[in-house]
């Protein structure tokens, strides 16, 4: 069985390829306008979502979590013993597409430990269900998130966490 953290640690070498400019792609204008680190407070939910706490390592400060499905990601990455730091809602990214101004949090960030080096990761966790309706959007925020930091965007879904035995979710 495949961990999680070995899941995003391959997803992100496969984000490579997202800097390289390509030439032929004029569809496509990302500008960067500014970050935020550290600042986002979770809204109110007004019923779209189960905001909460959720407490990943003993000891530490609870991180919140919009969902439960949020919460079960949390538990899988503290119990993976190459996790070796979460944070939630760590940046906002303004940025431009196609002259449209937007912004975009991820959920989390996490230090995953490899054999030489650690890696940094943000996470976007979403319902399998809604992926494909949002790819592109997906798509269009791993680019931004790469081009704005330098360090790859990973969704992780519901689907990945079934896959995990039952322990880790």
């Amino acid at each position: 069985m495949v961990s999680i953290a070995s899941r995003l640690l391959r997803a992100c070498a496969q984000d490579v390829h997202l800097l390289a400019p390509n030439v032929e792609d004029t569809s496509v204008v990302i500008v960067i306008t500014g970050m935020t680190w550290w600042r986002r407070i979770i809204p109110l939910s007004r019923g779209r979502h189960l905001p909460g706490f959720s407490v990943v390592w003993p000891g530490q400060p609870s991180l919140p979590v919009e969902s439960r499905l949020e919460h079960k990601v949390l538990k899988a990455l503290a119990a993976e013993s190459t996790c070796v730091a979460i944070g939630s809602q760590p940046v906002t990214i303004r940025y431009s597409l196609n002259g449209s101004l937007r912004k975009y949090t991820p959920d989390f960030i996490a230090a995953i430990r490899s054999e030489r080096s650690h890696t940094l990761v943000f996470i976007e966790v979403k319902p399998a269900a809604r992926l494909l309706e949002k790819s592109q959007t997906i798509a269009a925020l791993r680019r931004v998130v790469l081009l704005a930091t330098a360090i790859p965007l990973v969704v992780v879904t519901d689907g990945m966490l079934e896959q995990l035995p039952d322990s880790r979710a």
